[in-house]
Order: C-alpha cells, then structure tokens, then sequence
C-alpha cells in the first residue's frame, strides 16, 4: 500500500524497554509486543524476540514461515497458537491495509487479534509518538513521563521542543 508502517522511533531511554528497539517498525513493534505478552524474563523475550526477527523480518516472511519452523524459536515464550496466530494477523494486517495503520480496541474497526491494551498503548507511544494517551501499563506510564520531559528538555532535532 502507499502507507509506510515506519514510526519514528523515540529518543532512547535509559529504561531498555523492549519496544525502543522496535519502533522504528510499526510491524515489529505489534509482533514483539504480542510475543512479549505474559513472559516475565527481559532476557527470553530479548533473545526469543530478535532470533524472530533474524530469521523473519518482513511480515511477508513470517506469513510464509512453516508453524514448526517458529515454534522452533518461539518455545521458551510459551502459548505457541495463540502467539503465531497473532503474529499472522499482525503481519496480515500490515500487508492488506492500505490506510494509515490504526490500531485499537475496536472490534470489526481497528483491533486486531491478540494485539491487547499494552500493544495498543505501546504502538500509540512508540510508532506514533503519542504523549497524550494514557497507557495501564506502569512501565509504559514511566515511558511516557520520561518522554514528555526529554521532549521539553530537547527538541530532538525536530524544530517542535521550547
């Protein structure tokens, strides 16, 4: 489609949130939020995250990955189904929407299958830069404070800051 999923990636934080190294990719960002989802060890997801993406980096590639293939590499995060059917969706989503991607809650409007609230959020703060939004998530909030007062510290090249 015409869109580009490409977000802009916010100014790195110092709080290693798995979300900075991906959201420069709109795609990337839902897929690793969705594979992150209910796994407490920073490490596994990290790890499990990037082989994913070594091996499939285009949502065409994961659409046209073999099911034991990913399971191979998405194992230590556990409920392989429902992770690889939202991996699908995710990359299926991307491929076919030809609008400006929007992601949200709505069903039959914007949501999309296994991407929930934190997906939701993250996608607003991190593909779209969106400081208003209100994420549940407390690391998401810290995320948001962070960024909200390094954007009136620095305009970060960009011509909008103080």
């Amino acid at each position: 489609g015409a869109f580009s999923p490409k977000g802009a990636p916010p100014p790195p934080s110092d709080m290693q949130l798995l979300q900075e190294y991906y959201a420069h990719d709109a795609w990337q960002l839902l897929v690793a939020c969705v594979l992150m989802a209910r796994v407490s060890s920073w490490a596994v997801k990290h790890d499990t995250i990037a082989k994913f993406f070594q091996k499939y980096p285009t949502p065409t590639s994961a659409l046209a990955a073999k099911p034991d293939d990913a399971l191979s590499i998405l194992r230590p995060l556990g409920l392989f189904p429902n992770r690889f059917r939202s991996v699908i969706e995710v990359s299926t989503t991307i491929l076919t929407d030809v609008k400006e991607l929007d992601v949200g809650m709505e069903h039959g409007v914007n949501k999309i299958h296994g991407v929930g609230e934190f997906g939701v959020d993250s996608f607003h703060v991190f593909a779209r830069g969106d400081l208003e939004c209100a994420p549940a998530d407390k690391t998401l909030q810290a995320f948001v404070a962070w960024q909200k007062i390094h954007r009136e510290s620095s305009d970060n090249g960009t011509g909008k800051g103080k």
